[in-house]
C-alpha cells in the first residue's frame, strides 16, 4: 500500500531514530556550518521568527544550513530540531539550499498539527501534504514530557527524549496507511486547538496567515469558516483574548510595561493605542 505522506526512505528515516541528529539548545549540541554566504546571511536576517508554541522540525531531505539560536546547523536529512518557545530560529532554508522537504510538528492548544512542506529549488514553498487531522491523535503528553526530559541531566534526558519523539513520529507514519480524511476542510479538532492556543497565549504573535498555514487551508476559507464555527472574525478573537489576557495579567499585579511585551506588542505606546482602539 502507498504511503500518503512519506517515501520508503523517509519512512526509514522517521522511525530509526538512531541516525538522527537531534539539536537541543543547552542541552544536546550538533556541529555549527563554519562556511556562510553574504547572501545567506542577508536572507537570514529577513527570514527569522520565534513563537509562543513548542515546534520540532525534521528534514527529510534537502541541504544547506538551518539558523537556531546563534548557530547554524547542517540542514540536511536527519536533522532533528526541537524549538523551545521564544527562540529564534529560520523560517525555511536560504535559497540555493535546492529542493527539499521538512516535516514540522506543532504544539497548538494541548494537540499537536503536523505539517509537511516541499522546498522548490527556486525557494518556493508548497504544502505537499498537510496532515493537520492528526491533530487529535499524535501524543499530546510529549511536551510534558520534552519539559521533564529538558530538566534531567545528561544522556538520560537525551534519551527520553528521542524515545518520545520516537512515539509520536510512528504515529504520524501509522496515519499515512490510513484513508485519506477530506481535505481542504477545517476540521473540528484543528479549530479547536488553534482557539484554545490563542486563549492561552492571549494571541501573541498570531495572525491569519499564521493560522491558516497552521490548519493547512487557504487565507480566505479560514477566515470564512472561522467565523462561522466561532462568530467572530480571526482579529476580534485574537483582540477578545487579548482584553482577557490583559485583565488575568494586570490583576496579578504586572505594570503596563510588561503586560504590553507579554502580549507582543512592540512598545508601550502601540499598547495603548491597541486599548484605545478596542475599547
Amino acid at each position: 500500500m502507498t504511503h500518503r505522506f512519506f517515501s520508503d526512505d523517509e519512512i526509514e528515516l522517521l522511525l530509526d531514530n538512531a541516525n538522527w541528529r537531534l539539536a537541543v539548545p543547552g542541552i544536546c549540541a550538533q556541529p555549527a556550518l563554519d562556511r556562510i554566504t553574504p547572501a545567506e546571511i542577508a536572507w537570514r536576517s529577513r527570514n527569522r521568527h520565534a513563537h509562543t508554541h513548542l515546534e520540532v522540525l525534521v528534514t527529510l531531505r534537502g541541504r544547506g544550513g538551518f539558523g537556531v539560536g546563534e548557530q547554524v546547523l547542517d540542514a540536511g536529512p536527519g536533522l532533528v530540531a526541537l524549538l523551545l518557545p521564544g527562540l529564534a530560529h529560520d523560517n525555511g532554508l536560504p535559497p540555493g539550499s535546492g529542493a527539499c522537504c521538512q516535516l514540522c510538528l506543532v504544539w497548538l492548544g494541548g494537540r499537536v498539527v503536523v505539517h509537511l512542506a516541499e522546498i522548490s529549488h527556486s525557494g518556493d514553498r508548497v504544502e505537499r501534504r498537510n496532515s493537520a487531522v492528526l491533530a487529535s491523535e499524535c501524543g499530546t503528553d510529549l511536551a510534558r514530557v520534552l519539559d521533564e526530559a529538558l530538566a534531567m541531566v545528561g544522556d538520560d534526558g537525551v534519551r527520553r527524549m528521542r524515545t518520545a519523539l520516537a512515539a509520536v513520529l510512528a504515529q504520524v507514519v501509522e496515519a499515512g496507511y490510513r484513508p485519506a480524511a477530506s481535505t481542504g476542510r477545517l476540521s473540528s479538532e484543528v479549530l479547536d486547538a488553534l482557539c484554545r492556543h490563542l486563549e492561552e497565549t492571549g494571541g501573541t504573535g498570531a495572525s491569519l496567515l499564521s493560522l491558516a498555514r497552521h490548519a493547512g487551508v487557504s487565507r480566505g476559507y479560514f477566515a470564512r469558516a472561522f467565523r462561522q464555527a466561532t462568530g467572530r472574525t480571526v482579529g476580534g478573537f485574537i483582540d477578545l483574548c487579548r482584553a482577557r489576557r490583559a485583565e488575568v495579567l494586570s490583576r496579578s499585579g504586572y505594570p503596563q510595561t510588561e503586560i504590553a511585551s507579554a502580549l507582543g506588542f512592540s512598545s508601550p505606546q502601540s499598547w495603548a493605542r491597541w486599548r484605545r482602539r478596542t475599547n
